[in-house]
């Protein structure tokens, strides 16, 4: 599945109608379990094999991080290890009231990968993910939405109406801003490709301040009326 990911998220990128998108374990009984622990004798022993493990779950992560537009985690049930590994490349996650969360490489004796470390802190900051990481205790909705884990929860028959009803709002906003901003907040100090990154979010903050769009909401605005961003 993880070496399936970056080609989803490649069709996902060429289509330029695409506004938002909702990652979600299918059906409402779990987001995801955490990867298959039976497949690891055969394909995650030793040091090789666990370093090409682990560079097919950095590349699944890295091409949903990469999508251009709002990517929207909507997480029912468990929520564990390579799950919540997935639910951390989202723009925002919200889960249902009877989700829980776990890191448990300790209780496997596994080491967590560097990149998958930067993408839990980023969420829920060092302290946060210490706790995570050295007592794999599986924590509940209200304690991951009070680390910041997740923004919102919601009953769970309640959780996918509401989810639609944020991804409908986002697309109603101007995509270039989105973009603009969704590479701002990418930008690591601590990233070999800091530089790159700037002068993305650079380019994209100045895309926004010369296109249609920004013309079109500024009207729509003084016209008292709903603007159509089109991302032009």
């Amino acid at each position: 599945m993880y070496k399936k990911i970056p080609s989803v998220v490649q069709q996902l990128t060429n289509q330029s109608n695409i506004r938002v998108c909702i990652l979600s374990g299918e059906g409402n009984k779990a987001f995801g379990a955490g990867s298959d622990i039976s497949e690891f004798p055969l394909v995650r022993t030793g040091v090789t094999q666990a370093n090409l493990y682990s560079k097919y779950e950095d590349e699944a992560s890295d091409a949903l991080c990469s999508l251009s537009y709002p990517l929207i985690a909507k997480i029912h049930g468990n929520c564990y290890g390579g799950g919540l590994n997935l639910a951390l490349t989202a723009d925002l996650r919200y889960c249902s009231d009877d989700a829980t969360f776990c890191i448990p490489p300790a209780k496997l004796g596994i080491g967590y990968p560097s990149k998958l470390m930067k993408l839990l802190v980023n969420a829920i900051g060092k302290s946060n993910a210490k706790h995570l990481l050295l007592t794999s205790e599986i924590i509940d909705a209200k304690d991951a939405k009070r680390i910041g884990l997740v923004n919102g929860i919601l009953p769970k028959q309640e959780l996918d109406q509401y989810v639609d009803q944020i991804a409908i709002n986002i697309t109603r906003l101007a995509p270039l801003t989105l973009l603009q901003c969704k590479l701002e907040l990418s930008i690591d100090e601590q990233d070999e490709n800091v530089a790159k990154k700037t002068k993305k979010a650079l380019d994209a903050y100045n895309n926004c301040n010369t296109s249609d769009d920004y013309k079109t909401g500024v009207q729509s605005f003084l016209n008292k009326r709903k603007p159509n961003f089109e991302g032009k």
